[in-house]
């Protein structure tokens, strides 16, 4: 195993240590999406579930442009710091205004689940995609995902086996609390392996101005104007929003099922924790052993080609059968596959970018893109639900099918762009 990465060097150990801190984050993620679920479709019910995603590419272009700021002015180890910490106190303030009543509280947990987390998240790959190099990345990667994944699972089988004894609203302090040593351990990180690449360089030439009052654009300080640049980054902004409407289709299939087979929280949540572990725990496999071998041994756009292909077949039975079952095995097959072989391999395209790609536009795309595509996709379902179109969880799943027709109509003529990007990367 040794041979295969060799963990003396510091910054294979710092890119595991980032993994560590993934750990703590993915399972208080766990205890507030199945406890912020359930108290909001408790109080608003299941058909104000698009609209509340409508809501979250708002809060996420707040995030962003804060966290732009931030990091101009901080740097990255301490802007990391500062929305970690920052994010656990949003989270027990939600808590303590939904225990005071406040009827919309539930509403901001839900929006604040889905944009505290990648934000964090990727920060952690924007370290380790600044520290490692693309072998070490196709090696690593998987087994970076599978640490955070633990976490994940080890939260959602908590959430199930307590929440009958402690309630949905009390796991919310136990996401807040895992904010602490998700904090302390990306700092060990960086004190293992030093700042990333680029940050202070030239390639970062944005951070500087931006931190010190001079006047920035807000494009360069979320990374926007760097697509014109690095047009691998625009083709992969298009592949994150067209898999997030996919995303979102199956999601609201499986979650409308789920209300009408469980309408009691509690039981919803449990059911929610358990459905999530068995989630992370197919995906630890490809973490761990799928994802190494496939892309030491596959080209990147063959695997691209096999993850929508994989997925017309769970849409397909959802969309022709629909029920509990049909719909969360849809939802589980994109989201094993997202968290696990489709991160690991879409990561390696950002590791030759500049400082500011990596730290920037990768934000853009993998916060507000993954979100966006997600509220977009809410947008369209509010407009036609109040012209009168009635969605049902096969309607849902046949969108998802129509989505992952289109991802991969997408890929394929985006399949010389990839391969000239790598070989000039080389």
């Amino acid at each position: 195993m040794k041979r295969f990465l060799n963990y003396s060097r510091p910054e294979i150990r710092a890119a595991l240590c980032m993994g560590g801190a993934a750990f703590f984050l993915l399972m208080g993620y766990e205890f507030i999406r199945s406890s912020a679920t359930s108290l909001f479709v408790a109080e608003f019910g299941k058909d104000a579930i698009p609209v509340a995603t409508l809501f979250m590419p708002l809060a996420v272009i707040a995030f962003l442009y804060t966290y732009g700021r931030l990091l101009g002015r901080f740097g990255a180890k301490w802007t990391l710091v500062a929305t970690t910490l920052g994010s656990g106190c949003l989270i027990a303030i939600g808590f303590v205004a939904h225990q005071s009543g406040l009827k919309f509280a539930s509403a901001g947990l839900y929006v604040l689940r889905e944009a505290y987390v990648v934000l964090i998240l990727e920060q952690y790959w924007s370290y380790i995609n600044s520290k490692v190099t693309r072998d070490d990345a196709r090696k690593l990667n998987g087994p970076v995902c599978g640490i955070s994944s633990l976490g994940a699972i080890v939260g959602g089988l908590t959430t199930a086996a307590i929440v009958g004894n402690v309630g949905s609203e009390n796991l919310l302090l136990l996401a807040a609390l895992a904010c602490v040593p998700a904090s302390m351990l990306s700092v060990l990180a960086f004190r293992i392996g030093g700042d990333p690449r680029g940050q202070g360089s030239h390639a970062g030439h944005v951070t500087k101005p931006a931190g010190h009052g001079a006047k920035a654009d807000w494009r360069d300080v979320v990374g926007l104007n760097l697509m014109r640049k690095e047009p691998i980054l625009a083709w992969i902004l298009a592949m994150v929003l067209t898999t997030q409407v996919v995303a979102a289709m199956t999601d609201f299939a499986f979650q409308g099922m789920l209300a009408d087979a469980l309408p009691d929280t509690d039981a919803r949540t449990a059911y929610l924790g358990n459905f999530f572990a068995k989630l992370n725990m197919f995906a630890l496999g490809l973490q761990f052993i799928g994802a190494p071998i496939l892309l030491s041994w596959l080209r990147y756009d063959w695997i691209n080609l096999a993850i929508p292909t994989v997925q017309i077949a769970t849409c397909a039975w959802a969309a022709i059968e629909p029920s509990l079952a049909s719909t969360g095995a849809a939802f589980m097959t994109f989201k094993t596959l997202d968290y696990s072989l489709f991160r690991a391999a879409k990561e390696i395209l950002y590791i030759p970018l500049s400082f500011d790609a990596r730290y920037r536009s990768k934000e853009l795309i993998d916060v507000f893109g993954y979100r966006f595509g997600k509220g977009g996709a809410s947008l369209a379902v509010t407009a036609a639900a109040a012209q009168g179109v009635v969605f049902t969880a096969g309607r849902y799943a046949a969108l998802a099918l129509g989505a992952v027709f289109f991802w991969l109509i997408l890929v394929i003529p985006a399949v010389g762009l990839l391969r000239r990007h790598q070989r000039s990367a080389d």
